[in-house]
């Protein structure tokens, strides 16, 4: 789902909160928009070999590299809101999952370059992940797959 106002009123409060603890740990919406920028400008971010990404005002780091059929299937899968695990008997499960289980371990580092600007944070690929669900976490669909405007308006969004 990359249009904001589908989610319901829980969901969109929740991700204005977890957005703007984002944006308050790398030093405001001006640099937190340099990232998602920098981020839509380079395609190839997720699959670059050495696990790093530099933007303006900082950089970008993750534990292990993602593979293109790894990362071609999560693509595939990107916008689907809820479990992605296909059911056992379907031909694609036991792709998925092993998929799944190669991207699981994979966590980004978000690191200003000046401390002032804050600490930064960490983000997982996967929300939840059992034997019978799997969510991809809404965060990094914004940042790494949504439009800018999806990020804008959680930001903007006035909790109920």
């Amino acid at each position: 789902m990359s249009s904001f106002a589908k989610l319901d009123d829980e969901e969109k409060s929740k991700l204005h909160r977890d957005i703007m603890q984002l944006v308050e740990s790398v030093g405001g919406k001006n640099f937190f928009f340099t990232i998602l920028e920098a981020i839509k400008e380079n395609k190839n971010v997720l699959t670059s070999s050495n696990c790093e990404f530099k933007y303006p005002r900082g950089y970008v780091i993750w534990n292990k590299s993602m593979f293109k059929d790894k990362f071609d299937l999560l693509l595939s899968l990107i916008y689907i809101d809820g479990n992605i695990l296909p059911k056992k008997d379907d031909k694609k499960y036991k792709k998925v999952l092993n998929m799944v289980k190669a991207l699981k371990p994979i966590e980004f580092t978000f690191k200003p370059r000046n401390k002032i600007d804050g600490e930064g944070f960490k983000i997982d690929i996967f929300q939840e992940t059992s034997d019978e669900s799997v969510t991809i976490n809404l965060k990094f669909k914004a940042l790494f797959f949504y439009p800018i405007d999806f990020t804008k308006q959680a930001m903007n969004y006035q909790p109920k």
